[in-house]
């Protein structure tokens, strides 16, 4: 597939994309765990293609984001899923540096439209009451 082919129609991508996150959200640790792994790995694929960058890197900073809230339990699996979303935020935040210019630019981006979007949800996010969250 090329790129221009994966610009135009990302629907497998999506697809995939929203079954995944579909648990990043679980209250069950162990699907929240596998959520994130999997959109770890989805990610290592996905910043090879800037077109996939432009239009899923910041809904999967989102979901993981999101993920982080339910694990302020601090159960084992928790800490688990804590290491692995603070790896994977730190492989997003390379990515967003190297193509903050494209990503500032409002999309057609289904869950943060722009980069200021993104900020913005995170400085509101800074005063949650998960600990884990915040950090």
């Amino acid at each position: 597939m090329t790129d221009e082919q994966i610009k135009k129609k990302p629907d497998n991508i999506k697809s995939l994309l929203r079954r995944v996150c579909s648990n990043s959200s679980h209250p069950d640790p162990y699907k929240r765990l596998a959520a994130v792994l999997c959109l770890s790995k989805i990610f290592n694929v996905i910043r090879e293609f800037p077109a996939l960058v432009d239009r899923f890197c910041m809904e999967i900073c989102f979901q993981v984001l999101v993920s982080l809230r339910y694990c302020y339990d601090r159960t084992e699996l928790s800490t688990e899923v804590v290491d692995i979303s603070r790896d994977l935020l730190r492989k997003i935040k390379d990515v967003i540096l190297r193509n903050w210019e494209v990503l500032k630019k409002a999309s057609n981006r289904e869950i943060v439209p722009d980069l200021a979007t993104l900020m913005v949800f995170l400085f509101v996010k800074f005063k949650a009451k998960e600990t884990v969250y915040r950090q």
